[in-house]
């Protein structure tokens, strides 16, 4: 079941679309002479950013997963019980 670990990487996939769209940004045309000293660090920072964000979504995924087949237990469980509970 979903707990903090899944706040925790939904805030880590927050942070790198938020850290992304800085670096789209700085890395802009307009603005583009102005960081060219640190472009390359930028760059390299952008693609570390991505691969976390590939690894905080999967996990995610699995979070999502594993809380679908919970709730299909739970919501097959209540059917078993409102079944049983008709019959009587």
């Amino acid at each position: 079941m979903p707990g903090s670990g899944s706040a925790v990487v939904f805030q880590g996939m927050l942070a790198c679309k938020l850290l992304a769209t800085v670096i789209s940004l700085t890395i802009d045309e307009k603005r583009n002479n102005k960081y060219s000293h640190v472009l390359p660090e930028i760059l390299r920072s952008q693609e570390e950013i991505s691969i976390f964000f590939q690894i905080f979504i999967s996990y995610f995924m699995k979070t999502l997963f594993s809380l679908k087949r919970s709730l299909n237990l739970e919501i097959f469980e209540i059917n078993l019980k409102l079944k049983a509970w008709i019959k009587i």
